[in-house]
């Protein structure tokens, strides 16, 4: 993923030697981006390795005055002092200093996406507070990747990707915060109606179905809280459970902890968009350009796509903002007639040692000039073993 994120990161700085038919194109589109482009935009950013904070610090004291909490967000909570004090110690936490702060940036950065997860959540009849999973999984960042290798705003391993979603050369799914949340949902609904509760059931989606079935296993008839205080599991998923209660526990009842958080609009056009299929490799950075239109926004709508250039040769449900698939039409056949040659049966290709740009240029019948227009590179940029580069 570094690698490709590396690809546009050449485009805004002006890096690129595209050929001499489409200099005019590229040129606006280096321009435009330079314009347009946010520092702040997190997809643009090479995935993060974020340390999530499972660790615990006894010295943080719940409040003597603290409510009896019974249930939170749909999810009951037992009345024993460990759950009660595990749960209110990360309140404390997320309701103070530093991680007030953390809380309030997370939820404001996942406002475009928390509205499709509440109104998925209401239709499926699952309890409200897991609107706020994301927040423990990944701050809701839509590239988060986790030390282990887990991906996107829900935390998907790539080995738990299929059924419920597609990775390939040209996009990761797990990072569509959509279609990744109705794979966790999904996900979450058959661990519910695997152990029947839905602690533990939130627990085995970060420790696994299995594991959590040789947890109960070895200790029949017990419930999470019972199992966290037995201390059988890992202390990542011990505290996973409290922390992620904590969390909408704060959210849900601001008022009580003095906390203003990010409210929901409703009315926002920022929950809609268009869908355009299309069947051809299309760059949405070229593709911004020719529409006049925010090349990050784009991006953020088609965050699966790993190289940003949708797959050639099978149909891609492109995003577009509210009211812009015209635009986004006429454009596209503007780019077709502008380019000097057909990209629709791009393929990949890993680099080997001993290649040249030449070599692989002549082996696929094509010009080097071509393959460093796909690629956005420069023709004496150093290949490295193992890059994958398109191939016209």
């Amino acid at each position: 993923m570094a690698e490709t994120e590396s690809i546009w990161e050449k485009v805004d700085d002006a890096e690129l030697e595209p050929r001499e038919l489409n200099k005019e194109s590229f040129a606006l589109m280096q321009d435009f981006l330079r314009d347009n482009s946010s520092d702040e935009s997190e997809i643009r950013q090479p995935p993060m390795d974020i340390p999530f904070d499972y660790s615990f610090d006894d010295e943080i004291i719940p409040p003597r005055n603290a409510k009896l909490l019974t249930e939170i967000g749909g999810i009951s909570v037992p009345a024993t002092e460990y759950a009660q004090t595990m749960i209110q110690k990360y309140v404390t936490r997320f309701s103070n200093g530093y991680g007030k702060k953390n809380l309030i940036a997370a939820l404001d950065r996942g406002e475009v996406y928390r509205f499709y997860i509440r109104q998925e959540l209401a239709k499926r009849g699952m309890p409200a507070a897991l609107e706020y999973l994301p927040v423990v999984e990944s701050e809701y960042r839509t590239r988060a990747t986790s030390r282990s290798g887990a991906q996107g705003i829900w935390q998907f391993m790539e080995n738990s990707v299929a059924p419920f979603m597609i990775k390939n050369d040209w996009m990761d799914e797990r990072n569509d915060p959509w279609k990744s949340t109705d794979a966790a949902l999904t996900k979450l609904q058959e661990n519910y109606k695997m152990f029947g509760d839905w602690a533990i059931a939130i627990a085995a989606y970060n420790c696994g179905a299995g594991a959590m079935r040789k947890f109960l296993r070895e200790n029949p008839d017990k419930n999470f809280w019972e199992l966290a205080e037995l201390d059988v599991m890992t202390e990542e998923t011990t505290l996973y459970i409290p922390k992620f209660l904590a969390i909408a526990e704060i959210a849900l009842h601001q008022d009580d902890y003095e906390v203003e958080l990010p409210e929901l609009q409703a009315e926002s056009e920022i929950y809609e968009f268009d869908i355009l299929p299309v069947k051809e490799a299309i760059h949405l950075a070229i593709l911004a350009s020719e529409m006049r239109t925010d090349y990050d926004n784009l991006k953020n709508l088609n965050a699966s796509l790993t190289r940003f250039i949708t797959p050639p040769n099978r149909e891609y449900d492109l995003r577009l903002p509210a009211g812009m698939k015209e635009t986004a039409e006429e454009a596209i056949e503007a780019i077709r007639k502008k380019r000097p040659s057909d990209y629709s049966g791009i393929r990949t290709y890993k680099v080997q040692d001993g290649d040249s740009l030449w070599g692989i240029a002549r082996r696929n019948k094509c010009t080097v000039e071509d393959i460093c227009f796909l690629n956005n590179r420069k023709e004496k940029q150093i290949l490295k073993i193992g890059e994958v580069l398109l191939i016209p």
